[in-house]
Formats: C-alpha cells, structure tokens, sequence
C-alpha cells in the first residue's frame, strides 16, 4: 500500500525520490524559511475502518 500523503510538499518530494517509507507518518514538524521549527503534529491514535460497498 502506497502511503497517504495530503500535504502537497511531501507528496511532490515522494513523487520525485520514491524514498519516503510505506506506512503511516507519526510525526510531522514545520520548519520556517529561517530553520526555526514553527509547529509539530504527531499521531496519537489509528482506529482502523471496515465498511461494506453494496452496489445493486
């Protein structure tokens, strides 16, 4: 499974180097132009879905 990417600067750097491991980021961290860090997002928790597609 290829991994889901909703920030356009990861997808377009995983389109580019195919390097960025399958799986789920844990953590994100934004860096402003200057090197500062400006904010972080970490994942705190996966609850996995099952849903059913009934197409009549």
């Amino acid at each position: 499974m290829k991994p889901l990417l909703t920030d356009p600067t990861i997808l377009n750097i995983w389109r580019l180097n195919k390097n960025i491991p399958y799986g789920l980021i844990v953590e994100k961290q934004v860096y402003s132009s200057k090197g500062e860090l400006t904010w972080t997002e970490k994942l705190k928790e996966v609850n996995p879905v099952n849903f059913n597609l009934l197409i009549k």
